[in-house]
């Protein structure tokens, strides 16, 4: 009996090490595919990675708070829609303007590229639409750029276009590779304070 019980117990050890490896691939290829999907702004669901705003082809949303002092709203007051090497390209609200900040990496570190013309960057009110997807021109159109100003400190060298509700904007701007890239947002909501300014905006984008 106790010849047959040995037998037994060794005939199913490769067995119990074949059940142990197959538990240990499974959970090393569930962490593998959790990991690739928290790069490049998702997280392999079709969820949005928290406080990664970089444009890609999932539409994603954010309010934008004024630049100003006193803005006392929730949300952000710049977010980067992208970024290389070499350039840097951010988002924000100023004195009802919507804001696109070009910046180059000079000297190691990133400072605000004058782009008067538009010729790498620009923004452009497409009008009044429905939704995001209703945005398909891709315009190389720049509406207005702003350089040096008092009034403007907080917003130096930037293309910019008046905030209108439930309109449309094409946005585009260049990478390190000379690649024009656009991306479409619509402003899907606004606050105002007591006097009636506007204190901040809620803005759904993606690229297209």
């Amino acid at each position: 009996m106790e010849l047959a019980t040995h037998k037994t117990v060794t005939a199913m050890k490769p067995k119990n090490i074949f059940s142990i490896f197959i538990i240990m691939m499974s959970i090393c290829l569930f962490s593998c595919s959790k990991n690739e999907g928290s790069n490049g702004g998702g997280n392999g669901d079709g969820t949005e990675v928290e406080n990664d705003y970089t444009a890609t082809a999932d539409i994603k949303t954010v309010t934008l708070k004024t630049k100003s002092n006193y803005a006392d709203v929730n949300g952000e007051r710049e977010i980067t829609i992208y970024e290389d090497y070499n350039n840097r390209y951010r988002l924000w609200l100023a004195y009802g303007e919507i804001c696109l900040r070009p910046d180059d990496r000079e000297n190691g570190y990133f400072s605000s590229r004058y782009d008067y013309n538009g010729e790498k960057s620009g923004i452009h009110d497409s009008g009044k639409v429905s939704s995001l997807q209703d945005i398909v021109t891709k315009e190389k159109t720049n509406d207005g750029c702003f350089g040096s100003s008092y009034q403007y400190e907080d917003a130096i060298y930037c293309q910019h276009s008046t905030v209108q509700p439930n309109h449309g904007y094409s946005v585009y701007f260049t990478t390190e590779n000379d690649e024009l890239m656009f991306v479409r947002i619509y402003i899907k909501d606004y606050t105002l304070n007591t006097s009636g300014t506007l204190t901040s905006i809620t803005i759904q984008y993606q690229l297209y």
